[in-house]
């Protein structure tokens, strides 16, 4: 499966350059192989092709948000599931998760 709009947008939330332009730059190439949507949000675990598995984060990225109009926070993390896959996964700490999480819900 290809990146959705919600996984697009929050691996470039999560990445700092120039690794986040190498990985917008080679979305196409990527590949989604589960994609489970939970109570709290989303995870999806990504496929790297080689020419990226050097970008793998050593460490857990994480960045926090805001719902709009929604009083709900919550946070996107990614990390290195194996050499050439990653997880993504966002949580809605506090408050409901909308039905459909969509990149303009986000502030």
């Amino acid at each position: 499966m290809q990146l959705n709009r919600l996984e697009a947008f929050a691996l470039e939330k999560l990445w700092h350059a120039p690794q986040r332009e190498q990985l917008v730059a080679s979305q196409p190439d990527l590949q989604v192989l589960e994609r489970v949507q939970t109570r709290a949000g989303f995870y999806s675990i990504i496929q790297l092709p080689e020419h990226l598995a050097a970008l793998q984060p050593v460490n857990e990225l994480e960045w926090p948000f805001r719902l709009k109009r929604l009083r709900a926070k919550g946070y996107f993390v990614c990390w290195a599931e194996s050499a050439s896959t990653l997880c993504l996964e966002a949580v809605i700490s506090k408050g409901e998760c909308p039905p459909e999480l969509v990149p303009e819900l986000f502030a």
